[in-house]
């Protein structure tokens, strides 16, 4: 029974990573140096994307570590860029929030 969980598990983490999600995510984690410029990505790592459904259709939050406290006001500051600078790489609206991790 064990080895049936396992494989049920095995097979969900490989659905979610062939996922829009996973395909996004991970060419933004490849790409990040390109997509923020190097003065966002020295300070900032993402480590996930977050997708939550609201009253006027759902957001999706990319996740960034942050290196520093001190950068935090900076980031949040910049956030539009960032923003900005991720949907146009991909072409369309990939990303409508960021949420920061310390």
């Amino acid at each position: 029974m064990a080895n049936h969980s396992l494989k049920n598990c095995i097979e969900d983490i490989i659905k979610k990573l062939n996922s829009t999600k996973g395909e996004v995510f991970a060419e933004i984690c490849a790409k990040w140096l390109d997509i923020a410029g190097a003065e966002f990505a020295k300070s900032t790592l993402p480590v996930d994307i977050r997708y939550f459904k609201t009253s006027k259709g759902k957001d999706i939050s990319l996740v960034l570590k942050l290196d520093q406290k001190a950068d935090m006001l900076q980031i949040q500051f910049s956030e539009s860029i960032i923003i900005e600078r991720i949907n146009t790489y991909f072409g369309y609206k990939a990303i409508t929030k960021l949420k920061f991790k310390n």
